[in-house]
């Protein structure tokens, strides 16, 4: 049921987008078999286009939704069950009461279609070319029922040939097949009033066109006359095309109208952008999973490049020695870009006392490159805050020698940093000392 709500919401917009269209620009218009076609448009567009659902691909990661499981003391409060017992309760009564009225709304249109049937089989009926006249004092209002025309026997004759001529308009363009769409419509969607509407815009451009029809050889003064002359209040079978129905009003209008520029037609094409933006409303995401392109580490054991740690079991290691940045490039060059894992097996050890021995001194001179990357970085971090101190800057001594700037001074070229502060500055250095002094000894000044 929720897929057919979806699916009825869907349709609803496009039949009110189609409907919205033809009310506001087509409708005053005079070129009715265009309007039938685009109407008939619509309805095929609110049928088929709901089925179509655009799916783009995103690359990422599937959104996932978190559970939160209710454990035995996290019960739902006693009222809040009850509301929910009920909306599940009315959920499941949803189509009951949707089959339910379309059962009473079909019953009611078969009454009336049974109806007509026994009134064409019981009727005087009188064969012509392209249609069949029944004529009956019973009924007090003209309409056609597929291909048969029906007029009550009062009818005089001048009218009755208005008559005959409009109805055989209906017959001719197959009017009925709209209408028995728009029934069909009525009854699937019978809660939604857009259809409703759609329904009596088709009646009532089906009644401009015939209209038209009958004018090419009559006069309109007389035709309005007979027109008024059938008015009446009565029911009109859903699926008959009736002379009377009852938009007389409007009929009258129509038939005084100029005939239309024709250039107005092009704002049936308002439908196109407005049914592209329905479909990108509706459309899908499908999440993809993105390539996840690992920097693996270059892994060595006893030497020899492996691709995976996953088969070496840790009661077989000897020892495990990890390279990183500068100190992987510089021996193992483009490949030791990520790191690399020096392993040594037991096996391996016992068989190359040697080795083993070497691999321990590799591991000692990598840690002293670490303390010597750690020292430099110090360095480097103090000269920054030197040249970039935001509050008095101290007195600067590289080598002896007062300077305003350290920053044509590479890391690598100083030897050691020494600091004054207060009294011990100023003793020594007087009044410039006050913010403190910075003594540089440079590697150059050492040697």
């Amino acid at each position: 049921m929720e897929a057919y709500g979806i699916y009825s919401l869907k349709a609803g917009i496009i039949l009110t987008v189609f409907w919205g269209i033809y009310m506001l620009f087509l409708q005053k218009e005079t070129f009715y078999r265009f309007n039938r076609g685009f109407l008939l448009t619509g309805i095929a567009a609110a049928v088929l286009l709901p089925l179509i659902v655009i799916r783009y691909t995103v690359e990422g990661y599937t959104p996932s939704v978190p559970a939160f499981p209710l454990s035995g003391t996290e019960a739902i409060p006693e009222g809040t069950a009850n509301d929910y017992t009920l909306l599940q309760l009315c959920i499941r009564l949803l189509p009951v009461v949707y089959l339910t009225i379309v059962a009473v709304l079909s019953i009611v249109r078969c009454v009336g279609v049974v109806r007509i049937i026994q009134t064409i089989r019981h009727g005087n009926l009188k064969r012509y070319a392209g249609y069949h006249l029944i004529e009956l004092s019973e009924f007090d209002h003209a309409f056609s029922f597929f291909r048969f025309v029906f007029i009550p026997s009062s009818v005089k004759k001048e009218e009755k040939d208005m008559i005959l001529k409009h109805e055989n308009a209906h017959i001719g363009q197959k009017h009925w097949i709209d209408l028995c769409i728009t029934n069909i419509l009525s009854l699937m969607w019978w809660f939604n009033p857009i259809v409703q509407f759609y329904g009596k815009a088709v009646r009532n451009n089906h009644e401009y066109f015939a209209d038209r029809e009958v004018l090419a050889g009559y006069e309109q003064k007389n035709y309005q006359q007979t027109l008024l002359n059938q008015w009446f209040h009565a029911r009109v079978f859903p699926i008959a095309s009736s002379f009377s129905h009852n938009n007389n009003l409007k009929r009258i209008n129509m038939m005084k109208k100029n005939i239309s520029n024709p250039t107005k037609k092009l704002f049936a094409l308002l439908a196109i952008p407005a049914i592209a933006i329905f479909l990108m409303a509706f459309s899908q995401k499908e999440y993809v999973a993105k390539d996840i392109k690992e920097d693996k580490p270059l892994i060595l054991v006893d030497g020899k490049e492996i691709p995976s740690i996953d088969n070496i079991l840790p009661d077989e290691i000897y020892s495990i020695t990890v390279l990183k940045d500068n100190s992987a490039t510089s021996i193992y060059g483009e490949k030791g870009k990520n790191g690399v894992i020096l392993i040594t097996s037991k096996a391996f050890a016992k068989q190359n006392p040697e080795s083993a021995q070497l691999k321990t001194e590799m591991e000692q001179q990598h840690h002293e490159l670490e303390k010597n990357n750690e020292e430099q970085m110090t360095k480097t971090l103090s000269i920054s805050f030197l040249n970039n101190s935001p509050f008095d800057k101290p007195l600067l001594m590289v080598d002896g020698k007062e300077v305003s700037t350290v920053d044509n001074l590479l890391p690598e070229e100083i030897e050691s940093i020494s600091v004054l502060k207060e009294n011990s500055a100023t003793a020594v250095y007087g009044e410039k000392g006050k913010n403190g002094v910075i003594l540089i000894t440079t590697k150059k000044s050492q040697k």
